[in-house]
């Protein structure tokens, strides 16, 4: 289309009132109309004051096969009457005689709704055309646009049937005042029963106006009782404001606009006739009325001169003009929201594509070298080495676009469950010591005033929070470093117990500037003297500090480039009341799953061949199925307790793995209702280990597979159904 709706509303408002009378606004707008909806036809229909004739007929057509105009003009109003605010051709609400018009002038789509005048229909404003329409507007656009343009010609006609009359009765009343002086209280009533306000201006000078007759229409719009008689207020002191216009007309106009309006007033003095458009005038409640004023000189005397002056309520018109400004503000503001939205998308793909295209080109780069090389197993191993190091990269950077993710759509929730201090010891030295060792850098984990050394914590996301500021650590400290954490007990307070944790170390620390957006996801310091392989997403703090307010939590920082940095992180878990050696004992796992008959069911050949690898290796026995169909099959086809667990793909052609668990369940048979079925998919959302769990699946592993866990969980429903068919 060539406009959008807010930019059409805008152009119909402002045609609206650069013309100077109905014929000249309809023509234009009607133009409008046809070109913006595409139309063949436009047409407006106004009726007489008593609503029974279509009076005249405004028109707009594209083509001159047939006129509306001689169709419409001086029939009865009946056959254009419709029930609605807004109809279309072809509904139960459009006039059933317009509808027998338009299809023998061949029209096949028309809609109309009324123009209202004092809550009956004063005429219709339609839009018709000979073929299905072009326009790419949704109906609630073209019943906004319609019926926004019906009210301005409500407005409009209204002006121009109140100009009408008034001219009529101004003629009459000039008429009246010529014949004779003495007929000066019938030209009043004559003025008294002009709806507009009309007012006999005296002005002494252009900064003095001195009403010396007001009608009741003024009064009515001023919301004041007349009390004045041969222009004078009998009683000043109840009639105030009556008496403060009489004084001077200019004392009920706005401070804010009077400025204007004096000069505007200054400028037409020396005129016959003026205008002073939309100023607010004081009412007697207290409110303000936007008011239109048309001044014409009829007596010009030396000390003074008379103006009969029309005062006009545009109070509608500005609330109209007002409404579109706000939706055209609106419309920019959401504008430049998507703008923003587009923009922060363009910069996450770019980012992303940078940073998973680098270790992706390691991963290809070392396989040919490894692939050359077959024959130097140090090499090679070297080459592994290196693989795994870019796979556990990628991998890291995957999850934490997917923890990012998470954040953003308020879907993480956390498990707390008991943590001792000896196992989160453990767990945080097992990774970070390694890491350390490679750098020869000194790590010291360091305990201080526990006194309960057992919490009630999401143990994943507590380590996901001191594990990212510990990995930057090592990043950022060079060979020869140090590096601490610092766990201690601070106040009690009903059942939850203030856990502080430092993280510091002494190296390469942060900027000032950098500290200002640190949290903000994919921000990054680069600095020359960082060192080493410093691949990072720049998601890690910004998760950090999401986990720590999800936690109701706090995180602080102090760092100084060259002297090292230290998070502050307080947590306020609750109070485990559990004993503290079944919190801390070092659980031994059992991974031994030899001779374990499972089905594998994968429709990926190279998932399929490592997952055979480390199965086999691990001594269990591997049947394989390319998708869920054929594993529902070989597993209906097979003897009772042939499979002791299925590991199941989620994705697969022919039939998804959801599919096939609910199928293997349905099956009458012994081992089909407590047989494990595992889930290994990409797909680790909450969302999808539901669905998983609702097909009747025991567990959802995400891939990459860690084989210590699947094999713990494989030891674990295996020897849970040995027991089972033991003890029964």
């Amino acid at each position: 289309m060539d406009l959008n709706l807010g930019q059409f509303m805008s152009d119909a408002f402002d045609v609206m009132y650069k013309n100077g009378n109905i014929g000249q606004a309809a023509d234009c707008i009607l133009k409008l109309i046809g070109r913006v909806f595409k139309a063949d036809a436009a047409y407006i229909a106004e009726t007489s004051d008593s609503g029974d004739l279509i009076e005249r007929v405004y028109e707009w057509k594209n083509c001159t096969e047939f006129s509306l105009k001689e169709e419409l003009e001086e029939r009865n109003s009946k056959l254009l009457y419709c029930r609605e605010d807004f109809c279309c051709i072809g509904s139960d609400e459009f006039p059933m005689g317009l509808t027998a018009i338009f299809k023998e002038k061949g029209i096949r789509s028309a809609v109309q709704c009324p123009i209202w005048d004092n809550g009956q229909p004063g005429g219709y404003l339609g839009v018709c055309s000979c073929i299905q329409p072009e326009c790419s507007y949704q109906r609630d656009e073209i019943y906004t646009a319609l019926v926004y343009i019906s009210r301005l010609l409500s407005v409009f006609m209204q002006k121009s049937k109140q100009e009408e009359r008034m001219g009529q009765n101004q003629r009459q009343l000039e008429g009246s005042l010529k014949q004779s002086e003495q007929k000066a209280d019938t030209a009043y009533e004559i003025l008294d029963a002009i709806s507009s306000g009309v007012v006999i201006l005296k002005m002494p000078s252009y900064d003095k106006l001195i009403p010396v007759y007001g009608n009741i229409g003024q009064y009515r719009m001023l919301r004041i009782k007349r009390t004045a008689q041969d222009a004078r207020v009998p009683d000043t002191s109840e009639a105030e404001l009556e008496s403060q216009y009489f004084d001077d007309a200019f004392a009920g106009v706005h401070p804010d606009d009077m400025e204007r309006v004096r000069k505007e007033y200054k400028a037409g003095y020396e005129t016959e006739h003026f205008v002073v458009k939309k100023y607010r005038l004081l009412r007697g409640d207290g409110s303000y009325v936007w008011v239109n004023a048309d001044l014409r000189l009829q007596e010009s005397a030396p000390d003074y001169k008379l103006f009969y002056a029309t005062y006009t309520d545009v109070t509608e018109e500005h609330e109209l003009q007002e409404q579109l400004s706000k939706a055209l503000e609106k419309q920019k503001i959401i504008s430049s929201e998507l703008e923003q939205a587009s923009n922060a998308k363009t910069d996450f793909l770019s980012r992303m594509s940078h940073d998973i295209r680098t270790p992706m080109n390691a991963i290809l780069g070392l396989a040919s070298l490894a692939r050359n090389e077959l024959d130097h197993s140090g090499k090679v191993r070297s080459y592994l080495d290196k693989l795994e190091a870019s796979g556990q990269f990628l991998l890291g950077l995957l999850n934490d676009v997917l923890d990012i993710s998470k954040i953003e759509r308020n879907v993480i929730e956390l498990n707390p469950e008991p943590y001792g201090i000896d196992e989160f010891q453990q767990q945080v030295e097992s990774l970070i010591i390694p890491q350390c060792r490679r750098k020869d850098i000194q790590f010291n984990f360091y305990k201080e005033e526990i006194r309960y050394s057992t919490i009630l914590m999401d143990k994943l996301r507590m380590n996901q929070i001191i594990l990212n500021l510990l990995n930057n650590s090592v990043k950022y400290t060079p060979g020869g470093g140090r590096i601490e954490l610092h766990v201690r007990d601070l106040e009690e307070n009903n059942g939850r117990i203030h856990i502080q944790l430092l993280i510091k170390d002494n190296g390469i620390g942060m900027s000032k500037e950098f500290q200002e957006h640190m949290y903000e996801p994919f921000s990054q310091e680069r600095r020359e003297n960082a060192g080493g392989d410093i691949r990072n997403s720049g998601l890690g703090l910004a998760i950090v500090r999401s986990l720590v307010e999800l936690m109701d939590g706090k995180i602080q920082v102090n760092s100084e480039v060259g002297q090292g940095t230290v998070f502050t992180v307080d947590l306020w878990p609750e109070i485990c009341e559990m004993n503290k050696d079944c919190a801390d004992q070092d659980k031994k796992q059992d991974f031994d799953i030899k001779d374990v008959r499972i089905l594998l069911c994968e429709d990926n050949k190279l998932n399929t061949e490592i997952a055979v690898y480390l199965l086999e290796n691990a001594g269990a026995v591997v049947e394989c199925a390319e998708n869920g169909q054929e594993a529902v099959r070989k597993f209906t086809d097979s003897c009772p307790g042939t499979y002791q667990v299925i590991l199941m793909d989620i994705r697969m052609p022919i039939m998804d793995g959801l599919e096939a668990a609910r199928r293997i369940r349905a099956l009458n048979r012994p081992d089909s209702e407590r047989i494990p079925i595992f889930a290994m998919t990409a797909n680790a959302y909450k969302e999808d280990r539901e669905m998983s769990r609702n097909a009747g699946m025991n567990e959802h592993l995400a891939k990459p597979i860690e084989p210590e866990l699947l094999f713990s969980a494989i030891r674990e429903y295996t020897k849970r159904g040995r027991d089972g068919r033991q003890s029964g």
